[in-house]
């Protein structure tokens, strides 16, 4: 496991890295951001780290705001999800980026920076998007069960949050009531603009792909279907998959894989690969 200490006003933020056997160097990176609510440890996310790491380096972290800490499926720190938006947690992922050109991170000796690949499963699929934007070092974007919105609050939450200040949300693994804050929903909605995933993906000119469980009652698969609809059809692929939802059949305890995620690790593994063979080194 790999700490970065405090910054930019934000907690320590912490996760995990798998690296391929000792040898190749220069090695492209997947940074992968998990959904709302669910830890690093949550159901299919340590196979699929372990499964693609053993290929391509991949790192997986707790958001800082996350409320997660070590290995844990408990929310130890509800407090800090109170404090939560989207761009505090783009800010996490502007911090791991540098403290792998800085050397911050376990293995970071045999990562080229200028091979970075972003991925994310519901909200930190969307997120994956929304960093992408503007960084020349990110060569790709893998999303699972992705957001096509950010404006996610009914009007009763809205109403609720005017007049508390928050929204109280079960958190999935430990059923803990946490709290959203009216920060976050304020935040959306004042800057609908910048964190737009139509305006990101109709921008993006790397390549996308999109996974989605056809059975997901979490996040429709519409969504999926809308952003590619909105992105450049010759960089992006959108991969339906038959009889699984949010959790593509690995959920929480995961015991055992199956074909959709064996599926969804050969797109991991095969996606980087044919983007690095196509732009070259």
């Amino acid at each position: 496991m790999w700490t970065l200490p405090p910054a930019r006003g934000l907690p320590s933020l912490e996760g995990e890295i798998y690296l391929p056997p000792p040898g190749e160097e220069k090695l492209p990176l997947i940074v992968f951001s998990p959904d709302l609510l669910l830890p690093r440890t949550w159901g299919f996310y340590p196979f699929l780290a372990s499964q693609v790491g053993a290929v391509h380096p991949f790192l997986i972290y707790n958001p800082s705001l996350s409320g997660f800490r070590g290995e844990g499926a408990l929310v130890a720190e509800p407090d800090q999800v109170a404090r939560y938006t989207p761009r505090k947690e783009l800010a996490d992922l502007e911090r791991i980026l540098e403290a792998l050109e800085e050397g911050g991170v376990p293995g970071a000796e045999r990562i080229d920076p200028s091979k970075i690949f972003l991925a994310g499963h519901g909200k930190g699929a969307a997120l994956a998007l929304l960093a992408a934007e503007g960084n020349p070092k990110v060569r790709g974007v893998l999303c699972m069960s992705a957001l096509s919105t950010l404006l996610r609050f009914s009007p009763g939450n809205r109403e609720e949050m005017e007049k508390k200040g928050f929204v109280e949300v079960e958190a999935p693994l430990s059923g803990q009531k946490v709290r959203l804050s009216r920060e976050f929903m304020e935040e959306v909605e004042r800057d609908q603009e910048a964190l737009s995933l139509q305006r990101v993906v109709q921008a993006l000119e790397i390549p996308l792909v999109f996974m989605h469980g056809e059975e997901d009652l979490e996040v429709s698969v519409k969504e999926s279907e809308s952003l590619y609809h909105w992105s450049r059809k010759d960089r992006t692929r959108l991969v339906l998959m038959e009889k699984v939802g949010h959790g593509f059949g690995g959920e929480h305890p995961f015991k055992h894989s199956n074909k959709e995620l064996d599926r969804v690790v050969e797109i991991f593994v095969n996606f980087v690969d044919q983007v690095l063979n196509q732009d070259g080194p």
